[in-house]
């Protein structure tokens, strides 16, 4: 209950309570203070009148009284609070993590299943690559060796080219070319010139000159067929009774001399062929600088070629000095030559087939190659 008072009735009483004499006009808090017997510091205001406040809390007081006061009172109760509520959020944001045993096994088998995904994914492409990277090798050891027999094989002597195939081994042989060029088969009308004879020992005229490299030696067909000096060879038609055939020395001359536009030769008994030369040969010459041959073995899985051996009649199978490996890992091959001294070109047949041990996968390639067979 509120109960309007005098000035000069609460100014008796303050008085009293203080015992001493103050001013006369008090503030609402303080009169408020008197009347519970307790000071509160609140707000101060002047007035003629004063009410007094039985039984009434402060808050009670503010809202009846101070409207403007309650008003603050609430702003500063909800700043309170809201402080408050932020003390507690940053106690929760602060305090230790963690996990309950459902959520790991949650995230273990989620984290499993990916990874099981990302496996499928990369093994695939990886397993191909690999597999694509060792059949790449496997090519390049057959390509590469196909390819060097290929481009030994184009400079081949014509009606030179024979292969043997006994049990494991397939070789195939044939007489290498230097250099080659026309002779002179007849003197001018003039009579100058120096054709080639039957002789055994002469010198001829080499028309529009020499070229490339050749290596003259000591006379007799013995020196060129050992690999002492460079054979010319001269209307090769191949093998066989009725042919003329460089391996039997029918003929083939070693080369003693090269001059400006001229060659010397002496090959002892002379040529097997007759004179004059039947004009399909067409006035050419061939200088051989020896054999080569090409091994391959399957039971060893080793290409080998070899070089530097002498010329003979029949075909060494290996040749009997130091061959160069040139594939290794080979699981088979085969050599097959097919051409008469009636055609122009023959067909050699080469195959290979490489293996890779530790997987087991082998690749296999096949070359055709014409060889010219125009003596």
């Amino acid at each position: 209950m509120i109960t309007r008072i005098n000035n000069k009735n609460l100014t008796r009483r303050r008085e009293a309570a203080n015992g001493k004499n103050k001013s006369k006009c008090l503030s609402i808090s303080e009169k408020w203070g008197i009347a519970h017997d307790r000071p509160i510091d609140m707000f101060k205001k002047s007035s003629k009148h004063v009410w007094q406040f039985n039984k009434l809390d402060e808050n009670n007081v503010l809202k009846n009284v101070f409207p403007f006061a309650a008003s603050r009172l609430r702003v500063r109760n909800d700043s309170v609070a809201w402080r408050q509520r932020s003390e507690i959020r940053r106690h929760i944001s602060h305090r230790s993590h963690g996990f309950t045993l459902v959520e790991l096994i949650t995230v273990v088998i989620l984290v499993g299943i990916l990874a099981s995904l990302g496996g499928m994914l990369i093994t695939t492409p990886v397993r191909s690559f690999i597999d694509l990277s060792r059949r790449a090798e496997l090519v390049d050891i057959a390509d590469n060796s196909l390819q060097r027999m290929t481009r030994e094989l184009r400079s081949a002597l014509p009606n030179s080219v024979r292969v043997t195939n006994t049990g494991t081994q397939s070789a195939l042989e044939f007489l290498n070319t230097s250099t080659g060029g026309r002779y002179r088969a007849r003197q001018e009308d003039d009579g100058t010139g120096d054709p080639l004879s039957g002789a055994g020992t002469d010198t001829f005229d080499v028309l529009n000159g020499i070229n490339g490299v050749i290596n003259p030696g000591p006379a007799g067909q013995g020196n060129c067929i050992s690999g002492a000096s460079d054979c010319l060879v001269i209307y090769n038609t191949g093998f066989g009774a009725g042919y003329f055939n460089a391996y039997a020395g029918d003929n083939i001359a070693a080369i003693t001399a090269v001059g400006a536009g001229t060659l010397s030769y002496n090959n002892g008994a002379g040529w097997s062929f007759p004179f004059p030369i039947p004009p399909s040969s067409s006035q050419r010459f061939y200088v051989v600088d020896g054999p080569i041959s090409y091994v391959c073995d399957s039971s060893t899985g080793q290409l080998r070629r070899y070089e530097g051996y002498g010329i003979s009649p029949a075909q060494p199978v290996p040749p009997a000095v130091a061959g160069d490996l040139l594939a290794d890992n080979i699981q088979s091959c085969a050599f097959s030559y097919a051409g008469s001294p009636s055609v122009r070109h023959g067909l050699v047949t080469l195959r290979i087939q490489v293996t890779d041990p530790p997987s087991g996968e082998s690749v296999a390639l096949l070359y055709q190659v014409h060889v010219l067979n125009v003596p």
